[in-house]
């Protein structure tokens, strides 16, 4: 069975990771982000190519929840860097940094481990894994036995309107149950309910008590189905 990315491997280490041995790495990466910090624009994190941007004539933006700069924090090359302004542009799957002396690079895709845009953690997965996802980054929604993935996707619809294209941006979101090593793609609530099949009925019990809709909002229903599962496989 092919393995998923050691981005996962790392995240299910951690969470097993002693308190004492969290605080001295927290030491370290204090060190490192201090490091850093003199360091400017001589970080490997600016080498990557200068980000062009898109056309203002585009309706809508094909970043992850704005078109401004969020803080965050990424992995890169093995070594977190914080205090960054950083955008997720959804459409090409890449991550967008702004140096200090203001200029937006693109990261390296392959070099980029995880990243965090505020309080949303982002991982990488480079290799297929059972459901042969292809190499991006992935949304991590939850946390504990079994988790849930999102890919988020921005997609471009053009419509020529006499001699003129109008295009926009617009989401088509993905989500995945990350299971028993497999990261399983759910398109429907069939595939949510067969993958937490061992409590089927009591997941059917939850999405019926909570009135959660799959088509109207696969994210919060399948969300809620796997925190419950969590809770009841404790």
């Amino acid at each position: 069975m092919r393995k998923l990315v050691s981005a996962i491997v790392m995240l299910l280490a951690f969470l097993n990771v002693p308190a004492q041995d969290r605080q001295n790495e927290a030491s370290i990466d204090s060190m490192i982000a201090i490091y850093n910090s003199q360091r400017g624009t001589a970080l490997p994190i600016f080498n990557g190519r200068q980000f062009i941007g898109y056309s203002h004539l585009i309706q809508g933006f094909p970043y992850f929840l704005s078109s401004e700069w969020q803080p965050g924090s990424a992995m890169y090359e093995g070594t977190w860097f914080h205090n960054l302004s950083l955008m997720y542009d959804a459409y090409q799957d890449q991550v967008i940094v702004r140096s200090p002396n203001g200029f937006p690079y693109i990261l390296i895709s392959e070099r980029l481990q995880e990243f965090k845009l505020g309080k949303e953690h982002f991982i990488r997965i480079d290799e297929e894994s059972a459901a042969r996802v292809k190499p991006a980054f992935y949304h991590r929604l939850t946390d504990g036995k079994v988790m849930v993935l999102g890919k988020r996707i921005k997609k471009m619809e053009e419509r020529i309107d006499g001699s003129e294209v109008d295009r926009k941006f617009f989401s088509a979101d993905k989500f995945f149950i990350f299971k028993d090593e497999k990261l399983e793609p759910i398109l429907k609530q069939r595939d949510l309910l067969e993958s937490l099949k061992d409590k089927r009925q009591e997941v059917q019990s939850l999405i019926k008590k909570e009135d959660l809709r799959f088509k109207s909002n696969p994210e919060l229903t399948i969300i809620k189905a796997v925190e419950f599962y969590n809770q009841s496989t404790k």
